[in-house]
């Protein structure tokens, strides 16, 4: 059920990174998507650089000339598949600006959210069943869980509903995901016009209040506890992170 391209669309995020114009990143977070759902849309959104990054620029043009071409020769770069597309922005936008350009593209119900540097892994995901408590409205959000981030006090009890078991949080979070599209509607507005990550002050405690209560958010956590999601860490690609331009966040 949800393996189609008329309930979900993966959205990728991609910008600047030291290793550009190596695709070794994205290609990872892309593959993973084909892996569990080979047969939904793919959207790329291509962030601009920002001022910090002004030295990576001419290594990131060069990258995005790599995706943009690897369209149309399937046969060098046969990762990606015939159902992906991309939106480039001209200039800095963040995540916060990009999705919300970008909403007007999407006519799914629901939105699978990957960021370039994050990957799901090849662990099973009982993917029909959180996609009917999605389009049920049981939940509006489900995170796939790192190894290493997961916060007990946002916790809320589980779910258990159509064979697949869920732990109810508070906690928003744009680690890998598959939500509802309203959801993302919901929460755009509360960025006003910030160049923000979506993990920002406007909406670190917005799910914590009475009135988000409609708005249930919840955790994948199968019996076997392992983790559904990883990361390359883009920001020390090719790079030690303390060397790189510093990078404020931005409202």
């Amino acid at each position: 059920m949800v393996n189609s391209s008329n309930l979900v669309t993966a959205v990728i995020t991609t910008s600047p990174l030291y290793g550009h114009p190596s695709t070794d990143v994205i290609d990872a977070a892309y593959e993973s998507i084909r892996y569990h759902l080979p047969n939904i849309r793919t959207l790329i959104l291509m962030d601009g650089v920002r001022p910090e990054q002004l030295c990576w620029k001419e290594r990131y043009e060069e990258y995005k000339t790599v995706l943009k071409n690897s369209m149309e020769w399937k046969d060098r770069f046969p990762w990606f598949g015939c159902n992906a597309s991309f939106i480039e922005f001209n200039e800095f936008k963040h995540q916060a600006g990009m999705i919300r350009d970008a909403l007007k593209n999407i006519h799914t119900p629901l939105i699978l959210w990957v960021e370039h540097d994050l990957q799901l892994l090849k662990e099973p995901i009982q993917w029909d069943q959180i996609g009917r408590l999605l389009l049920d409205k049981e939940v509006f959000s489900v995170r796939f869980l790192m190894d290493d981030v997961r916060k007990s006090y946002y916790e809320r009890g589980t779910i258990e509903k159509y064979g697949v078991t869920l732990t109810k949080t508070v906690e928003y979070s744009s680690l890998p995901n598959i939500a509802r599209k309203d959801l993302y509607e919901f929460i755009v507005p509360h960025f006003d016009k910030a160049q923000i990550h979506l993990e920002c002050n406007n909406i670190c405690g917005l799910f914590h209040k009475d009135d988000c209560k409609n708005w249930p958010l919840a955790l994948y956590t199968p019996p076997d506890g392992k983790p559904r999601a990883g990361s390359r860490d883009g920001r020390s690609f090719g790079l030690a992170r303390t060397n790189g331009p510093k990078l404020p966040m931005r409202f």
